[in-house]
């Protein structure tokens, strides 16, 4: 698992490197709207309606072992899908979503396909290889003065060709070469797809209302706080050299888990053990990243970057080491009901959104706390459920899983 960790640092280099030198070289506005829109995209992979995390979920659970059809069901059923989704966007007038969307999306899929063969860290290249794109688009976006929109289509583009191409040559044409041809479409089966969604809607539903939670604010931020845009994306990328040792553990721990669902004592000790590990990450990294904001402040000549760095690592931090062992849940049941807590955790936020002043430095403190509080409040009781769920299945076996 460390391998893994210092791997994923070692990928997410890149991103730090995107971080330093955007907003140096791009104004405060350009740079805030391409980390907005790139946000954005990274939204739309939930269109799948939780096929990718079904397919994970019932390739681990097959006995025996899967065979090609169960792969070729689900790119099938999951391109038809990007496509469907994507012509629906597009006709209402969100080309630029439509386009992003159909990207993520189908970099979601391939994802998906390497991380049930335990290709951990080529699956979590795609974000690498997309900041890679935007930085060797930097001399165009200055010479040609290209807008935040084309700069981020064209490197969604280019790099999903690329990470698509990676993955063929890594995990080999056997996988990919029949599930990403034309004729495998005559093998699609509605029934055999809908049955990866119905395995993983619910959590699906779950991170998607997750990711939703932040964008919320994100926009909140872009319409009434927009001179703490910037602030709030370099704050954003400063903060993921910590966020990214524990999603790690939340990326992996999905597999990892299912592997160890036969011994409820191996389950147990998996979760525990990835708990502790990312605890002690959290605690320390963190405090190099808070410190690293404060020097970052200073040099590019923003105003909140520390504070909101602060606010981030700190409570948003310790939310993320809670709830990355959230995946817990998706072998010892109860998603139905964590589906439902966030929904109201997220109601409660755009209920709070309105009457939260839009005036002033402070006010745009209060927003993100409130947002990382109540994301705080969720893990702790997620985190609580994953326990209390250990407890009663120890105290009776026969409980169903």
């Amino acid at each position: 698992m460390l391998r893994t960790v210092l791997g994923r640092y070692a990928l997410f280099g890149v991103l730090g490197v995107e971080a330093l030198l955007l907003p140096y070289f791009l104004s405060e506005q350009v740079y805030g709207e391409i980390e907005y829109y790139k946000f954005t995209g990274f939204l739309l992979q939930f269109m799948l309606l939780g096929a990718s995390t079904g397919y994970v979920t019932l390739f681990l659970k097959k006995t025996p072992a899967p065979d090609q059809s169960t792969t070729r069901y689900f790119v099938t059923g999951a391109f038809l899908h990007i496509v469907l989704v994507s012509v629906v966007l597009f006709l209402l007038d969100y080309k630029l979503l439509a386009l992003i969307g159909a990207l993520t999306a189908f970099a979601m899929v391939v994802e998906t396909l390497l991380k049930v063969r335990r290709q951990y860290l080529l699956a979590m290249s795609f974000k690498p290889i997309l900041s890679v794109t935007v930085l060797a688009s930097l001399p165009l976006v200055l010479h040609y003065e290209l807008t935040a929109t084309t700069l981020v289509l064209g490197a969604f583009l280019v790099a999903t060709l690329v990470y698509t191409s990676l993955a063929c040559l890594s995990v080999g044409r056997a996988v990919f070469s029949e599930v990403f041809q034309l004729p495998a479409l005559k093998c699609f089966s509605g029934k055999a797809y809908f049955k990866n969604v119905r395995e993983g809607i619910l959590i699906n539903a779950s991170t998607a209302m997750t990711f939703l939670f932040f964008f919320t604010d994100r926009t909140m931020v872009r319409t009434h706080f927009n001179s703490s845009l910037a602030d709030y994306s370099l704050s954003f990328s400063i903060a993921q050299l910590t966020m990214v040792a524990i999603t790690t553990f939340s990326y992996v721990n999905i597999v990892e888990y299912g592997a160890n669902t036969a011994s409820h004592e191996n389950l147990k000790q998996s979760i525990a053990l990835s708990l502790k590990s990312v605890l002690q990450l959290y605690g320390a990294i963190g405090p190099i990243t808070i410190g690293f904001s404060y020097f970052a402040e200073s040099i590019y000549g923003y105003e909140n970057v520390f504070e909101t760095t602060l606010i981030m690592v700190s409570v948003l931090g310790l939310a993320n080491v809670l709830n990355s062992i959230s995946a817990a849940h998706l072998y010892l049941g109860g998603y139905r009901g964590l589906a439902l807590l966030m929904a109201v955790s997220l109601g409660i936020s755009v209920l709070l959104n309105s009457v939260v002043p839009l005036e002033g430095v402070w006010a745009y403190y209060l927003l993100l706390i409130k947002t990382y509080g109540l994301y705080l409040g969720f893990s702790a009781i997620s985190a609580l459920l994953v326990w209390y769920r250990l407890r009663r299945i120890e105290a009776s076996p026969s409980v169903e899983r």
